[in-house]
């Protein structure tokens, strides 16, 4: 679609049938991996390694900071 809004080429029918079908399916099977990803990255999940990490990464000290912070709290009012 941005190919042929931007630069007025139609790929769609140069394309083999089979790899659209292969293509739709890789990326129908990735979506489930996907969702299950973004939900167990929260500040709820900071227990857990590699979501400390990755939110660590992708966000920087002062995020991770607050979000622990933020944990606490909830965890306070319990």
């Amino acid at each position: 679609v941005a190919l042929k809004y931007f630069f007025n080429i139609d790929i769609y029918p140069n394309m083999d049938s089979d790899f659209v079908i292969k293509y739709v399916v890789v990326n129908a099977l990735l979506i489930f991996p996907l969702v299950w990803f973004l939900s167990k990255l929260s500040y709820k999940n900071l227990h857990i390694k590699w979501v400390r990490k990755t939110i660590g990464f992708f966000t920087g000290t002062k995020t991770k900071k607050s979000l622990e912070f933020l944990n606490e709290i909830e965890e306070f009012e319990k």
